[in-house]
């Protein structure tokens, strides 16, 4: 479902989801394995760990060598070790249904599961939780940069990028046609920043084509 590479241990971190036997799913849950990269393999009970049962992305605090997951069905945020994993990961009730996750310096960021047009800035040092406004429907997001870092956000109603601070009230600056026709939501769109953050590629499958799109000029 997605990945992560952790650099302190030189494993690669999965998420995966029960998968169906026969035809029928017997169990739901999320689970997260750790790869030795050079193996190809798990080498170590401690490198499997259970969640819960609607994560679907993965965030690393190289920092503090933390994973991080939300679970998008309870609005439950699961912090754990990311190596080894502990025998019994538990997972924090934020009480928003949080979908995606990117780590900033002191912050996490967060989308709403149900989309609308709200972003959320939580500092786990102190439990602060930041209500901020983006366009519509803001899925996915991406961090631009490391010195002066900032959060690109794809509106994917809005089909438009949109650019925020990462400090304790982000702002918004800079938005962007993203160039596809607004109103298009049969699937989530996805977005990749070029390693310089001036280029954006952004895909709805709907369309079955990727853009790149200059964030700062506006010029596809």
């Amino acid at each position: 479902v997605d990945m992560v590479y952790n650099p302190t241990a030189g494993r690669l971190l999965a998420l995966g989801l029960s998968s169906p036997t026969g035809g029928t799913v017997t169990a739901r849950g999320a689970r997260v394995f750790a790869f030795n990269p050079d193996l190809g393999q798990i080498t170590s009970p401690t490198d499997t760990a259970d969640l819960g049962d609607g994560n679907a992305y993965l965030a690393l605090d190289p920092g503090t060598n933390t994973l991080l997951s939300p679970d998008s069905t309870t609005g439950t945020l699961w912090v754990l070790a990311a190596s080894p994993f502990p025998a019994t990961p538990e997972g924090s009730d934020l009480g928003i249904n949080i979908d995606q996750i990117a780590v900033v310096g002191d912050g996490l960021f967060v989308s709403s599961r149900f989309g609308n047009n709200t972003l959320f800035r939580l500092t786990p040092s102190d439990s602060t939780l930041t209500a901020f406004q983006s366009g519509r429907w803001p899925a996915p997001f991406r961090v631009r940069g490391t010195a002066t870092p900032s959060l690109i956000v794809l509106n994917a109603w809005d089909s438009t990028l949109q650019e925020f601070t990462t400090d304790a009230n982000p702002m918004g600056g800079t938005t962007t046609d993203a160039g596809f026709p607004a109103g298009t939501t049969e699937r989530l769109p996805d977005l990749a920043l070029s390693p310089d953050g001036i280029n954006a590629a952004i895909a709805y499958p709907e369309f079955g084509q990727v853009r790149v799109q200059a964030i700062d000029s506006g010029n596809g």
